[in-house]
């Protein structure tokens, strides 16, 4: 499994993958998961977990423009890749994901906290 987007290096990596799952989420989505992260941290690097909170106004940049500048190459490069390729628009749709292949943690109890902290946000329960 990689995570991030390192435009540099993902026709190497496609060719060592056996499927890709692509977070083809808005802006909007983006920066508000960001957010999270950073208050969920209180702002401190946590390398142990992944988590990078450097956020400048050059990668708010990048993250606004991605859809414009950089997700057109991705989608080529992607159409070109002879594996499984799920794209996921929405944060509903990383829910299902997650429902279908039986990996979601534990709801959270506080309902607001569940917002703010959590990346993606549980889905709510199907009846």
């Amino acid at each position: 499994m990689i995570d991030g987007m390192k435009l540099g290096v993902l026709e190497e990596r496609l060719a060592a993958a056996s499927a890709v799952i692509f977070l083809d989420l808005p802006a909007v989505a983006c920066l508000s998961g960001i957010a999270r992260r950073w208050l969920r941290f209180r702002g401190r690097d946590r390398p142990e977990l992944g988590v990078y909170v450097n956020v400048s106004w050059e990668f708010v940049r990048w993250v606004c423009s991605f859809r414009r500048r950089h997700r057109p190459r991705v989608l080529a490069l992607l159409g070109a890749y002879d594996g499984h390729v799920v794209v996921l628009r929405r944060r509903r749709d990383v829910c299902r994901l997650l429902d279908q292949i039986g990996r979601r943690g534990p709801p959270s109890r506080n309902r607001r906290r569940r917002r703010l902290m959590s990346a993606p946000r549980p889905c709510r329960p199907r009846s």
